[in-house]
């Protein structure tokens, strides 16, 4: 097997549109698809969104801009800015004041685009298993 062979033919799928051609293999040349995924926008800007116990969220995301520049993202509680973090990567923050109702958003701006993430509720931890 080629170096890069067992890999070489997996593809994402976030930026071929629906019947793309796809990679065969290494050295084969493949078609961009005319639109990208839906699920391409929460590989840009995650977001998850979590209701603690003591009242309150968490809240952990990302911002992508090119290469490590520190990047100013808006957390939004339904549509409302609720705090503004700093981050060159992932982040993770605690609003203690905030309801866990509603919709959680991010949205952040990289040389003059605005991009905005899903919508996200807040979902409780789940039960601790039992063995």
């Amino acid at each position: 097997m080629a170096r890069n062979e067992r890999y070489g033919r997996y593809q994402t799928g976030l930026l071929w549109g629906q019947n793309a051609v796809r990679c065969e293999s290494p050295g084969v040349r493949f078609q961009y698809g005319a639109r990208k995924q839906p699920t391409f926008n929460a590989f840009q800007t995650p977001i998850y969104v979590r209701k603690l116990r003591t009242g309150g969220v968490q809240v952990f995301g990302r911002a992508r801009p090119m290469g490590r520049t520190l990047q100013r993202i808006d957390i939004l509680h339904s549509g409302r800015v609720v705090d503004t973090e700093a981050a060159s990567g992932y982040f993770l923050v605690t609003l203690r004041r905030e309801s866990s109702g509603g919709n959680w958003q991010l949205r952040w701006t990289n040389a003059g685009q605005t991009f905005v993430s899903r919508q996200a509720k807040a979902l409780a931890d789940p039960p601790k298993s039992v063995r």
